[in-house]
């Protein structure tokens, strides 16, 4: 029999492989935006390539539904947004699930995915017969369920180093967006859309904002969570956040101040003793210097307050009340749902649905004319979904919930940052049953959030 490996060979064959699949990925990366950018009749081309990265690995099927995520969101001065960007993204979606559907079959621990599953049939039924549009609603739960399962179970199999991998391509793509976005700050092109709010590469400053609030909450908790944390993830925490302020998103601005707070809180609350364990960057050095600096800018931006005004009536010359504000931005889209929900608070209206039906324009391929986008745009995601499959099933849905932000809560505070911080965004931005838009970045970072490995114990795969 031959001698098994030693340790200095194994190391040596995780540096190649990780090697290895950084360039690859990179030239992958780079082959798709080329083909998405260069012309519109090469972008079906460009998600192709990614479909086919989906189904070479688990780390690669996160990397595809990243890259895609971003392709889809560009800026369309940059790269035109037809409707082979959306037929495309489909493409990918469909690549990733059938890619994680047969790896995760191999899986030991099946049962794991039984909740998830167990809602995903739930929504199904329920779109089926009851919804006013079965087929829209049918489509739409299929797809986020399967899309949701795909993402939590390939994360859930990944080892310590492919998720290690996993997670610098999700969050390092957000950060090379920050920076790639720079280039803009004095160009028109920045701030295209109202020309106010600056939009970076994305096609709308919300979008740019919420991503950049995702980054700035993950640089932060990772710089708290680590005994000796690298200086520049406090230098991505700064960079982000200027940027999501310069974006004017109100809502991405509170998740930045909101979901660090909590998520420490909670922890400290719920494990007292294993606190320091859990934020072991809490009481260092750099945690004070931290603190001192963020106090330092709030001590200059309160010598700006003709800008914050700025900021928080969205270019007005002063604040209004903060109700009046609440019902300028999401008031209207919040009456017609309790208007649906006090109709029919108990089957509610069909998945997916938007509040008036009959104003959903429903984007079909053309081959099958089957529907392949149908927006709806909604307030808040937590109450669209009492409207869409009423009480009772929102129940499941909010246990099921309550169930992730627990799991992820045994990761540390980055996780369990991360993932309220996917949950309050779509508290405003209702991002977190679109996984044809901004809810893919959502999707996947709140999957990374909720399948982390405990701190104390072994690497865990339940979803």
């Amino acid at each position: 029999m031959g001698r098994a490996p030693s340790a200095a060979q194994s190391v040596g064959g995780t540096a190649t492989l990780v090697r290895g699949l950084y360039w690859s990925s990179l030239a992958v990366v780079g082959l798709a935006s080329v083909l998405r950018v260069v012309s519109p009749s090469t972008v079906v081309l460009g998600y192709a390539v990614l479909a086919i990265w989906a189904w070479k690995g688990r780390v690669e099927t996160i990397q595809a539904l990243a890259v895609s995520w971003f392709l889809t969101m560009l800026h369309p001065s940059l790269a035109p947004a037809t409707e082979a960007c959306q037929i495309g993204h489909i493409l990918v979606l469909i690549a990733a699930i059938a890619s994680s559907t047969l790896r995760s079959l191999m899986l030991r621990r099946r049962a794991a995915r039984v909740g998830t599953l167990s809602l995903m049939l739930v929504l199904v039924v329920h779109a089926a017969l009851v919804s006013s549009d079965p087929e829209i609603s049918v489509f739409k739960t299929i797809l986020w369920g399967a899309v949701l399962l795909a993402i939590l179970t390939t994360w859930a199999s990944l080892t310590p180093t492919e998720r290690t991998l996993a997670e610098r391509s999700v969050f390092g793509l957000l950060l090379v967006i920050a920076l790639a976005s720079l280039p803009l700050l004095p160009l028109t092109i920045g701030r295209e859309l109202n020309a106010r709010d600056f939009q970076g590469l994305f096609s709308h400053p919300q979008a740019f904002g919420v991503a950049m609030a995702l980054l700035a909450v993950w640089s932060l908790l990772r710089f708290l969570g680590a005994r000796t944390p690298p200086w520049w993830l406090l230098a991505s925490f700064a960079l982000a956040t200027v940027l999501l302020l310069l974006s004017g998103s109100r809502g991405a601005a509170i998740v930045i101040g909101a979901a660090p707070a909590v998520a420490t809180g909670v922890l400290v609350a719920v494990y007292r003793g294993r606190s320091r364990q859990l934020i072991p960057g809490l009481v260092t050095r750099r945690a004070w210097a931290l603190c001192l600096g963020l106090a330092l800018g709030l001590f200059f931006l309160t010598h700006f307050q003709e800008w914050i005004v700025y900021f928080a009536s969205k270019g007005g010359d002063e604040l209004g009340h903060p109700r009046e504000m609440f019902n300028m931005s999401r008031g209207l889209l919040l009456e017609r749902m309790w208007a649906n929900i006090r109709t029919d608070p108990w089957v509610g209206l069909g998945f997916g649905l938007p509040s008036d039906p009959l104003s959903m324009e429903v984007l079909r391929d053309p081959w099958f004319s089957l529907p392949i986008s149908a927006p709806a745009e909604k307030g808040m995601a937590w109450l669209a979904i009492v409207e869409e499959v009423g009480v009772p099933v929102a129940g499941l849905f909010y246990w099921w919930l309550f169930l992730q932000v627990r799991r992820s809560m045994r990761g540390g505070v980055a996780p369990l940052g991360v993932v309220l911080s996917v949950l309050l965004a779509s508290s405003y931005e209702s991002i977190f049953f679109s996984p044809g838009g901004m809810g893919l970045l959502a999707l996947l970072l709140f999957g990374w959030g909720v399948t982390a490995a405990p701190i104390a114990g072994k690497h865990s795969s339940t979803v």
